[in-house]
């Protein structure tokens, strides 16, 4: 290597626990009718993003599907939400899946140091879940 030169490092891969907005935490989502796909969401316009998502096409004519997606995406705003509510977090990452193999497969390619499943609480087990 010539003398005039030096060697910088542009990735640096240590994570800093300290700093907040260092990171964008993921939310992991399982929906049997919306579309699977990963979104990067801002403060800013992550209502709208949620708002656009997809139905999977085979069950698009479907009202009772329809319903449950209208309630995902409600579900998904919460939780960006809850999220952004939180002092230092300005953008997470959102992976809707259907099989369990996606997550895997996305993982291996993404680094995130904050992982969060969001599952839906159906009103029957509420009760087990408060006692």
């Amino acid at each position: 290597m010539p003398k005039d030169t030096i060697k910088v490092n542009l990735v640096d891969n240590a994570i800093q626990m300290n700093v907040i907005n260092y990171y964008r935490p993921l939310l992991i989502f399982k929906s049997e009718v919306l579309d699977g796909i990963s979104l990067s969401l801002t403060s800013n316009a992550y209502e709208d993003r949620v708002a656009s998502l997809k139905m999977i096409s085979s069950v698009s004519g479907d009202t009772g599907k329809q319903q449950i997606a209208k309630s995902e995406k409600n579900l998904l705003k919460d939780a960006a939400k809850d999220y952004f509510n939180e002092n230092g977090f300005r953008s997470l990452d959102i992976l809707i899946y259907k099989a369990i193999k996606e997550v895997k497969e996305y993982l291996l390619v993404n680094l995130h140091p904050f992982v969060c499943l969001i599952n839906p609480c159906e009103e029957k087990h509420t009760a087990d879940i408060i006692s």
